[in-house]
């Protein structure tokens, strides 16, 4: 019997120093999930930091809303046409709509 050599594994995997950080935790009986200082260093919140919240593929995403506005801007860009300004076609709606002498 011939066995091939086997070529090993072609995926790069980052080493595990490079992996973002992760920890374990518990649900309190009071509903509410402490987030180990490492995850909130990593994603840039502070104690006292207002969060957004939404469920994703069934995961709880917890994120800034500096990181929010950054996610739902980057969202915004793909149907922004080049050189045309959304706050000037806003303006000339309005204007159009109450009239200039307002």
């Amino acid at each position: 019997m011939v066995m091939s050599k086997s070529s090993g594994f072609s995926e790069s995997v980052a080493p595990f120093s490079q992996q973002p950080p992760s920890a374990h935790g518990v649900l309190g009986t009071d509903g509410r999930l402490l987030i180990p200082a490492a995850l909130r260093d990593a994603a840039g919140i502070k104690r006292g930091d207002k969060v957004f919240m939404r469920i994703e593929d069934g995961q709880i995403v917890v994120e800034s809303f500096r990181a929010t506005i950054t996610r739902i801007q980057r969202i915004a860009a793909k149907y922004k046409k080049p050189g045309e300004s959304v706050v000037d076609e806003f303006l000339a709606e309005r204007l159009a709509m109450w009239g200039e002498d307002e």
